[in-house]
């Protein structure tokens, strides 16, 4: 959290407030210890609830604690480029834009390199961009909003485990706001091992059943959750395997016999060609 926060601070054009959320609140005064050792010339508050938050409900209370006409979501374990904020802000000015989204650099553990990745430029219909085009920014943390287009839309919705910010972007093109890309890479996005959002399969699909449960299957959404499931399932027996994890077979097999990859395509025996690999590569370093 310490480098996020001194990202914030360090901003060339440094924001008006910074709200941090103690998504704990046990770990409220903390969080404010760490506050005080920042050097931040605006306003600095950590507020909480009065019970433990989960993404949705801490990104709400952040911004409702905010008082500026644009929001910027950050992450406690991503950071920002330092032309971050002067850079959003200036293209909700220029363009009037809504929503706006940058690129990221990935950043994994024990690489020497962040590896960039420039942002999808906007579609001409953002609701088909964001089912049937696989557009979506790939962090929260990446992203700025009008805080009228949050009010307008209500924030993000507290009782989804996960896709709570692509249904967020989902209903904010529903609503006809308006979204601007900037293609560099502003927002450092950190890859962690272990347990994830995104990596959660029950959490996933439970979410995905919510979300089709409230704004209706219909076909473009049911396809969109469908790829969402074999991607998701992609990358967890890819990683699981990168770990050494032999459960990734066990996975593996059973999204095969569910149908969710299909044989008479390319991309499970690229998997495979992966899993192979990779599991192979992690005996090597168990056993030099």
């Amino acid at each position: 959290m310490r480098e996020a926060v001194a990202s914030v601070a360090s901003q060339a054009r440094p924001p008006e407030e910074l709200i941090v959320v103690a998504a704990d609140p046990d770990e409220r005064e903390a969080v404010r210890a760490l506050l005080d050792g920042i050097d931040f010339a605006g306003r600095a508050e950590v507020v909480a609830s009065d019970r433990c938050l989960l993404g949705g409900g801490a990104r709400n209370l952040g911004w409702r604690s905010a008082t500026g006409d644009v929001v910027l979501f950050l992450d406690d374990d991503d950071y920002w480029a330092a032309d971050k904020v002067g850079d959003h802000v200036a293209a909700h000015d220029s363009g009037q834009s809504d929503v706006v989204y940058s690129g990221v650099w990935y950043v994994f553990p024990g690489a020497r390199d962040a590896r960039p990745y420039n942002a999808t430029p906007v579609a001409a219909d953002m609701v088909r961009g964001l089912t049937l085009d696989g557009l979506c920014p790939p962090t929260t943390s990446c992203v700025s909003i009008r805080r009228a287009a949050l009010e307008a839309v209500g924030g993000f919705d507290e009782t989804l485990p996960s896709y709570q910010d692509w249904e967020l972007w989902y209903r904010l093109a529903l609503a006809g706001s308006k979204f601007a890309s900037l293609p560099q890479p502003l927002t450092y996005f950190v890859q962690h091992e272990g347990g994830r959002v995104s990596m959660n399969i029950e959490g996933r699909s439970r979410a995905a059943g919510l979300v089709l449960a409230k704004h209706g299957s219909s076909p473009d959404l049911v396809a969109f959750f469908g790829k969402e499931r074999r991607q998701m399932l992609e990358r967890v027996i890819v990683f699981s395997a990168q770990r050494g994890e032999w459960t990734c077979l066990d996975t593996f097999r059973r999204a095969l016999s569910d149908k969710i990859f299909s044989p008479l395509e390319w991309r499970p025996y690229w998997i495979a060609a992966k899993v192979a690999g990779n599991l192979a590569l992690a005996s090597v370093r168990r056993n030099p």
